[in-house]
């Protein structure tokens, strides 16, 4: 079943995500929390201790959002996401 999570955690959004856990919102990154998809895996790990999980941390941007940024920089990144997303669905 995959799961995609783009971004860190943070105590607004963490009542959407309610496998994980309330530290997970603290010590990460630009003040958020650990990456979703880290936090997610290992909060799959810890209640099917028999479940394949890995974090794969992917820029996958929100349909219709605009890819800004400098040179491309952006676009290059959520193609290669998009790319390794549509590798682990063929798996």
């Amino acid at each position: 079943m995959p799961q995609v999570f783009e971004q860190s955690l943070f105590l607004s959004k963490e009542k959407t995500f309610l496998f994980l856990q309330f530290e997970d919102c603290f010590g990460g990154e630009k003040g958020g929390g650990r990456p979703k998809a880290a936090a997610a895996a290992e909060a799959l790990r810890r209640v099917h201790p028999g479940v394949r999980a890995r974090a794969e941390e992917l820029r996958v941007p929100m349909p219709g959002h605009p890819l800004g940024g400098t040179g491309g920089e952006l676009e290059r990144e959520a193609r290669e996401s998009f790319s390794r997303l549509d590798q682990l669905v063929q798996r």
